[in-house]
């Protein structure tokens, strides 16, 4: 009944059917956007791109936008919650390792609250006496990149604390001193051009994200590339091999059967998300061994469950436990 009056409140706030007997039409969708001129990206079978991720970079100063997300996000996950529970009010969904060709575990909206949106996180909550901690790494994926290309302006930015304001400053986004906290917007436009960078994001994908001309998102990209030399060319000496037929193995062993039908995005990706996720499972043996309860691996985070009045000292025990796990991964060469 929710469902069905969110729809219903969509459709009167826009003055569009996007919603018809509960069901998304994407038909209708495409009317919308076409008729107010919004550049929508679309797949490789020609359809718009209705991914989550992109609804996430185009809401970007469109409210419209924003709501439809929101709406079709609240829709979604109300129908597909049926997470499993045992008797002691615990959840146990499957987490599907190994479960991308990353390796990454892959979640199910339907059988894992971790797997649906954020909001619904809320059902969550500790048991008495207990504390739960979320511990991420930050900016996982160009940490890995920088590490694996031996790009020494890529090292420095991480290390730096903040990889997306760097490239902002570099670019000429923001001033020398300039901050997250003084020019967010400018960041937010350089973290879309550097997490595309890792896949190989195309100028007229980019210009829709980031809610510029083409031509301004090309020079985005080709300033990257004068800036980050080394990891260019290690990235595309990946998808060289790649399409080539030589098989992409992480420093752990995960491989990649590469061949000339694999796409270049999947390639220059490949070995970034593999080694991310080399470095969960060796974080999630350690922390094991450590004593630490480990309730949940999500994607680059883990969910812990300590005692309150240990909650501080599990927490930085944990995170230096990654902190090595990183160490362990990354000294190993990729193939």
């Amino acid at each position: 009944l929710y469902a069905a009056e969110r729809a219903q409140s969509l459709n009167k706030s826009l003055g569009c059917d996007l919603y018809v007997d509960g069901v998304f039409k994407s038909a209708q969708f495409e009317k919308y956007v076409t008729g107010r001129g919004i550049a929508w990206p679309r797949t490789d079978t020609g359809r718009l791109d209705l991914s989550d991720g992109t609804l996430k970079d185009l809401e970007k100063g469109r409210p419209d936008i924003a709501m439809i997300r929101a709406t079709r996000g609240t829709i979604s996950n109300l129908r597909q919650a049926m997470w499993p529970t045992g008797p002691d009010n615990r959840g146990r969904g499957r987490l599907s390792p190994f479960g991308t060709v990353t390796s990454r575990n892959k979640l199910s909206s339907k059988l894992h609250v971790f797997g649906a949106s954020a909001w619904m996180r809320s059902f969550i909550r500790a048991e008495p006496g207990t504390v739960l901690i979320y511990t991420d790494w930050s900016s996982q994926e160009k940490a890995v990149s920088a590490a694996l290309s031996r790009d020494q302006r890529s090292l420095d930015a991480y290390v730096g604390g903040d990889v997306y304001v760097a490239f902002a400053r570099d670019a000429g986004l923001i001033p020398p001193e300039g901050s997250k906290a003084t020019h967010a917007a400018e960041r937010d436009i350089a973290k879309v051009v550097c997490l595309g960078a890792d896949y190989g994001m195309g100028p007229q994908t980019l210009a829709a994200r980031i809610g510029q001309q083409t031509i301004h998102a090309r020079e985005l990209q080709k300033q990257h590339r004068r800036n980050y030399r080394e990891l260019w060319e290690w990235s595309d000496q990946v998808v060289e091999s790649g399409l080539s037929g030589v098989p992409l193995v992480t420093g752990f062993g995960w491989p990649l059967a590469a061949h000339i039908y694999n796409k270049e995005r999947t390639l220059r990706n490949f070995l970034i998300q593999a080694t991310a996720a080399d470095m969960m499972r060796v974080a999630a043996c350690l922390l094991v061994e450590a004593g630490i309860r480990v309730l949940l691996p999500v994607h680059d985070a883990f969910l812990i469950e300590a005692d309150a009045g240990e909650a501080c000292a599990v927490q930085k025990q944990t995170e230096e436990i990654m902190e090595e796990a990183s160490r362990i991964v990354l000294r190993n060469r990729v193939t």
